[in-house]
């Protein structure tokens, strides 16, 4: 390494500049690589300054104070791109090589870049900070390759390094001098006194997401000006340092302050101002604990207790204590998080202070056709420069830059979304780090935490402790949450913070549990609503129909939630063949195109929500799906359930007469009852709840816990809550002895519950392996290929019409990628392979109808649909053995395939 005092000919040494690092196919201008590489550090420590919650949560990581870490943070920043000095990389563009002065050596290679600099780290700079002046020990080393993992996976993932030296032929001296200068940039007055290899390991896992977002920050020619000519790099980092301040400021990446001074009623706007805090809700205002730092809370509380409310009031007690500056609402479907975005839109902006302008992000798979999302992107874009700006507040706005990849949406202060989205960050999905980055910033916010089964729930669990070792906090809600879960969840935050888990006892309900590094509480709070609905098992279906003909007559808004889609499609044609009426009954489950899902969702909203009138609700009746049991807020005058575990029952069971209206109920339905299809607990044998329920058993597979919750509802004859709400979930889950021909019946689900713990532990990160591949015993892939739920694997149908030679989108209109996405349906990939068409010509109109979309059809089955009868479309297709079937749809019963 060349010293110190030789410091102009290093810093102007020429042969580190005729390399391009970025070019524009449009324009064709291109930026020097060694000045794009500087763009992206400069990003780096503009984030680092201005971000106090990404500052904190590398302070806490690292173990070292800011000014000591953040050089190396900085090197390794800047040598992000190493492998683009290859002519492997650099002769990709024959032209531009010539341009900037340097012959061609005929190297190719498929090898990608962020490889060959893996290997340029290991073979060259590593031996360079082994020799003087830094003397580096072996272990201080080991230390550091855990950051240069992070640098080199800038592109998603991490890499493997190339082996053959021949990629960097004729490029090596200037690499070399490169790294000279970034050391004396960076390093020359660096301590080094450091050693602790698990701290870095831990902390690459933040700054690999940190350098993937000033990356792509740093890639824009929006914010940094394309530099083909030589300047000196000490000239050009003030410039850099310039641009990426101005880039930051402008993406929307930083968050506004939090409202300092706010009180119950300017957090939650949307309640009556007569309104007082329930018992959670004031526990959700208290100092908790005496001193800020990461919190884990768990919220437990009957449905409609105000438990989303206590949440926001706790998030914003954390961020005004600095340990966050957002939150994120992370939902079970889509559905629920659809909701949750609309309800928080009147409201979010209460929780930051009046001068800024926080994005509320929507984060799942389908939002690209959320309408309410769509139009907060264009407040935002109108809203620039705008006079008019102050008519537009009172609605959700979201930068555009935050809003253009969903990868980038955990980075707003402000979102709801689907929990997979979070769940992503601790499986190998393509910019997994990017969520965690995002999600160490802010509150998460997980709701229904009950609802997931064995593999989605590890992975909650490995997320919660990732987020633990970063020092981020979590609040958990559920109303229905057992001894033993609720101690896992505890344990595996703790694990992330390197403490162990207390010994939780209380039995109370509603209860809130805290826990920090200073300790925990269990607090038993008072409830501010009671369940008491009656419950009546039936063992006959004619029972069920004749309660909805009877809800019907009298007036009485009515819903019965089945287990599967083809029994509530079945109930559904049923009662239209008893003389329902058509306009009065609505089918809801998840087989209907994107479209016509959100209008069935907004239509049972206005009819069951909060805001209902007798005039809306009077005689309707809906026949559902789980789609209508987690976090919707409806009501009922009378419900109906298929038999399932007692969690959801409870569920169910809070959709009935959920609200205190204005109106009086139909007479005859002023007390709430639920009717459940069940097998009576006796007589039993090994196929107790397939024989009356069919299907049902391959949705929930362990009788035993649907016989035990059978068992208690007809011994109590009500669910009374919140006092009996431990001992119907305790007794459900193992605290009632089950008959052994079920246990027996059993034993294969059980073992199926075991397996999905083990996929799930095989497929999360190993947060102490750090950003490497030896995190993962999985290969890393795009995240649509990663799952965050264990089932069997589905494709996307995307409909289209043909009809009078003219074929259309389901969604007609305009070729868009929202009306491609509102034209889909999600369907098992066993059951159709392809469409089959025996015209030639339209099978090739319908190959220029594909190309024709924005996607070209790539990650989709294009199924073509022909009018029949009753407002039908069907179309053939074969499924995966090579059958021939029938595809039916109908915008009022779904998707039929036979």
């Amino acid at each position: 390494m060349q010293k110190v005092s030789d410091r102009e000919s290093l810093i102007m040494n020429d042969i580190v500049y005729p390399f391009w690092g970025k070019w524009s196919k449009e324009t064709g201008r291109h930026h020097l690589l060694v000045y794009h590489c500087l763009d992206v550090a400069a990003v780096v420590q503009v984030l680092i300054e201005k971000d106090e919650q990404i500052r904190k949560r590398i302070v806490r990581l690292s173990g070292r104070p800011i000014q000591d870490i953040l050089p190396l943070l900085l090197f390794f920043a800047v040598l992000h791109d190493m492998g683009k000095f290859s002519p492997a990389f650099q002769e990709k563009l024959p032209d531009l090589v010539s341009l900037l002065g340097r012959k061609m050596t005929g190297t190719t290679a498929q090898v990608h870049h962020t490889e060959l600099g893996s290997w340029f780290w290991n073979a060259h700079i590593r031996s360079k900070l082994e020799n003087e002046p830094f003397c580096l020990r072996s272990r201080q080393i080991i230390s550091l390759n855990a950051l240069a993992e992070a640098a080199y996976g800038h592109h998603g993932k991490p890499t493997s390094p190339g082996k053959n030296r021949r990629h960097f032929r004729g490029a090596e001296d200037a690499a070399t001098s490169f790294v000279d200068q970034a050391i004396w940039l960076f390093l020359k007055d660096m301590p080094f006194l450091f050693d602790d290899e698990e701290s870095f390991r831990r902390l690459s896992w933040l700054f690999s997401g940190l350098l993937v977002l000033a990356d792509w920050i740093g890639s824009s020619e929006k914010w940094f000006r394309y530099e083909p000519t030589a300047v000196p790099l000490q000239d050009y980092w003030p410039t850099a340092l310039a641009q990426a301040d101005k880039a930051v400021e402008e993406c929307g990446i930083l968050h506004p302050e939090p409202c300092r001074q706010g009180t119950f009623h300017t957090l939650l706007p949307n309640l009556p101002p007569d309104a007082k805090p329930t018992s959670l809700q004031a526990y959700a205002l208290m100092d908790v604990f005496p001193n800020p730092g990461p919190q884990l809370h768990i919220f437990e509380d009957l449905t409609g207790s105000g438990k989303t409310e206590a949440a926001l009031l706790r998030a914003h007690r954390i961020m005004s204590t600095e340990e966050a500056s957002g939150l994120f609402f992370a939902l079970p479907t889509m559905a629920t998080a659809n909701a949750m975005y609309s309800r928080m839109a009147k409201t979010y902006r209460a929780l930051f202070a009046e001068r800024g302008r926080p994005s509320l992000v929507l984060a799942h798979g389908a939002r690209a056709i959320h309408e309410e999302f769509l139009g907060s992107i264009e407040l935002e874009n109108a809203s620039t420069g705008s006079a008019h700006l102050e008519e537009e507040e009172s609605g959700p706005e979201c930068s555009r830059w935050l809003s253009d990849n969903r990868k980038k949406a955990l980075l707003a202060p402000c979102g709801a979304g689907t929990l997979d989205q979070a769940l992503l960050g601790v499986l190998p999905a393509r910019h997994q780090c990017l969520r965690l980055l995002g999600l160490s910033r802010t509150v998460l916010i997980a709701d229904e935490i009950h609802a997931y089964d064995e593999y989605t729930g590890k992975i909650l669990q490995s997320l919660l402790t990732f987020l633990g070792a970063m020092g981020a906090s979590v609040i958990l809600l559920t109303a229905t949450l057992t001894k033993a879960l609720r101690k896992q969840f505890v344990q595996s935050y703790l694990a992330g913070r390197g403490l162990e888990a207390p010994d939780l006892e209380s039995e109370s309900f509603p209860l809130a549990t805290s826990i920090s590094d200073e300790g925990y509480l269990e607090v038993p709070l008072e409830s501010t609503r009671k369940i008491n609905v009656a419950v009546q098992l039936t063992d006959n279906p004619d029972d069920m129909f004749e309660a909805l003909h009877q809800a019907h007559a009298a007036g009485a808004c009515s819903c019965w939630i089945r287990n599967t889609v083809n029994d509530a499609v079945a109930a559904y044609e049923r009662l239209l063949a008893e003389g329902i009426p058509q306009e009065d009954v609505t089918l809801f489950h998840a087989r209907f195109v994107m479209a016509d899902r959100l209008d069935i969702e907004k239509r049972v909203l206005e009819l069951f929500g909060k805001n209902s009138t007798p005039e809306l609700r009077k005689r309707k009746i809906v026949i559902g799906t789980q789609v209508l049991e987690q976090s919707l807020n409806l009501d009922w005058d009378i419900l109906l359930s298929d038999l399932a575990p007692m969690d959801l029952m409870i569920q169910r069971a809070g959709r009935c007469h959920r609200f205190v209206f204005p109106f009086a109920r139909p007479i005859g339905y002023e007390k709430p009852l639920m009717i459940v299809l069940s097998p009576e607990p006796e007589p039993v044998s090994r196929t107790w709840y397939a024989n009356l329920l069919g299907d049902s058993v391959w949705v929930y597979p362990r009788q035993a816990v649907l016989w035990r919750t059978a068992h208690l509802l007809k011994q109590e004859g009500r669910i009374e809550l919140p006092e009996k709400a431990r001992n119907l979930m305790e007794n459900a889950y193992g605290g009632l002895e089950a008959p052994e021909i079920l246990l027996e019946a059993d034993q294969k689900a059980e073992g199926d519950d075991r397996a999905k713990q083990t996929m799930a532990y095989l497929n999360t990160l190993k947060l102490d392996q750090g950003y490497s591949i030896d995190a993962s015993d999985m290969r890393w892939e795009e995240d649509v290929r990663v799952p965050t739920r264990l089932g069997e694997d589905t494709i996307r149908l995307r409909l289209c019409t043909v009809q009078n030679g003219k074929i259309n989108l389901w969604v007609p209109g305009r070729m868009t990628a929202t009306a491609c996405a509102r034209s889909e349906v999600p369907v098992s990939a066993h059951k159709v392979k392809e469409p089959l068409i025996a015209d030639s010509s339209l099978k090739q109109e319908l190959e220029k109808f594909k190309e024709s979309m924005p996607d070209q059809g790539k990650y989709c089955v294009l199924m073509p649909l022909f009018p029949s009868e009753n407002e039908e479309w069907t179309g053939k297709a074969v499924n995966m053995k090579g059958h021939e079937v029938l595809v039916k749809y109908n915008a009022r019963t779904g998707l039929t395939i036979i």
